[in-house]
């Protein structure tokens, strides 16, 4: 099972990091192989590499091209086999949804629909994902 996530880049808040958990549990305890895929920038997905971290997960990593909200950590912590090549925001975005089977995401609102978060759960939503929207 590969698993995408996407999350504002304001980091997740404690019920939304508490509810990312519970899925990633799920999944580790109900299915062998488990890796996710993310964005590895700062905010929510420097919350969810943590998590996927600690729970011993293969983890795959989207630079954008934009390097300037990259959390370099990730990239010491991720095998160069696992990263893939710069994209521009939204062609990364949809590229974590084409690598992944779910997709989780953290948006930092649900009422106003738009930004990166929104494109990404969008993509995910047009390629028939599995998806799981977390509200903040």
């Amino acid at each position: 099972m590969k698993i995408g996530f996407t999350g504002t880049r304001e980091g997740m808040t404690q019920k939304q990091a508490m509810e990312v958990a519970d899925v990633l549990f799920h999944f580790v305890r109900t299915i062998d192989e488990v890796a996710v895929h993310h964005g590895c920038c700062v905010g929510a997905d420097d919350d969810f590499h943590k998590l996927a971290k600690w729970l011993g997960l293969p983890i795959y990593l989207h630079p954008p091209e934009n390097d300037s909200l990259v959390v370099v950590q990730h990239f010491i912590d991720v095998p160069e086999s696992r990263i893939e090549m710069k994209k521009p925001y939204l062609e990364r975005n949809k590229r974590i949804v084409e690598c992944t089977d779910v997709l989780i995401a953290t948006p930092k609102s649900v009422a106003v629909q738009k930004g990166g978060t929104w494109h990404t759960i969008n993509c995910a939503a047009e390629l028939n994902r599995e998806r799981y929207v977390i509200a903040p």
